[in-house]
């Protein structure tokens, strides 16, 4: 990072459409996220600048496909904390790397570590984790829900929880529903459209929902094939398939290659034809007929 920023990172956010890389998390309170272009040569990103306000822990990033905000490439931020303001949402528009705006901020009631958030663009909904929320009051897995239609005012709308004693930490959004990697509870799954939880795999079974460090660290969805993979701090790395989910079934390997069928053996000849039986013999010619008797004289 010829930058100066941090040599630590607690994650890189790459926006695939503009080919731009994202470094977050760097224990730096002031301008900590630093930007890399990929566009030259993705296996040497080119550091191009930074930006912030506040600690980034964690964000994303889109490029608008259509909309009123087409064509923006804009970065939702997770500031955990900072000087004065505390736990946000944060918004940025980082189209132009020369000219990074924050556009708007929001934040929800005991607001405490903003770690993680991730937006449905469908709906123009973010969810946002906190961190510390739960193990700082005692209520049970929490996400807080923003309204950010308006990108210059996200509004914050509701929260929704599964009742579990356990530490929100990752999430993702795919297909309406929101992954959750849940620490010492396992991978969560919540239905959006009706903010309950509707499956979960607990991939640290120990734990039984308490208020620690371990288990389920993150989560990620593969949206073609339905695979999600749960990153477990305690476990090592577990790959599932969601068999609810409207992306298509992961599809089974391929058959191996089978020979070809032998040749089918040519067919047999015919068999020969029999001679062909001589024709009858002709019937003999009629007799002659007899001869005609002579005349009776003449009288004298």
């Amino acid at each position: 990072d010829s930058g100066g920023g941090p040599k630590g990172s607690h994650n890189v956010v790459v926006d695939e459409v503009s080919g731009y890389l994202y470094r977050v998390g760097g224990w730096n309170d002031n301008k900590n996220v630093r930007m890399y272009d990929l566009n030259a040569n993705p296996a040497a990103p080119q550091y191009i600048g930074k930006f912030g306000e506040g600690y980034v822990h964690d964000g994303q990033v889109t490029t608008f496909a259509s909309g009123p905000y087409a064509g923006k490439q804009i970065f939702f931020a997770a500031r955990a904390l900072g000087w004065g303001w505390g736990a946000r949402l944060q918004i940025w528009d980082v189209t132009d790397k020369s000219a990074i705006a924050l556009l708007g901020n929001g934040t929800w009631p005991g607001a405490v570590y903003s770690h993680n958030v991730w937006v449905d663009i469908g709906t123009m909904r973010a969810y946002v984790g906190d961190e510390l929320f739960s193990y700082s009051s005692g209520a049970p897995t929490t996400i807080f829900e923003f309204n950010v239609s308006d990108l210059s005012s996200p509004s914050f709308l509701t929260s929704f929880t599964n009742g579990v004693g356990a530490i929100s930490h990752n999430h993702i959004c795919r297909n309406g529903r929101l992954y959750v990697a849940n620490y010492a509870s396992g991978m969560r799954v919540f239905d959006l459209s009706s903010r309950s939880e509707m499956g979960y795999f607990d991939t640290y079974p120990d734990g039984d929902g308490t208020k620690n460090w371990n288990g389920a660290w993150g989560t990620y969805v593969f949206p073609a094939s339905g695979l999600v993979v749960v990153s477990d701090q305690n476990r090592g790395l577990f790959v599932l398939e969601d068999l609810g989910s409207s992306a298509p079934s992961h599809p089974p390997p391929p058959s191996p290659p089978t020979s070809p069928p032998p040749p089918s053996p040519p067919p047999s000849p015919p068999p020969p034809l029999p001679p062909p039986s001589p024709p009858p013999p002709s019937p003999p010619p009629p007799s002659p007929p007899p001869p005609s008797p002579p005349p009776p004289p003449s009288p004298p």
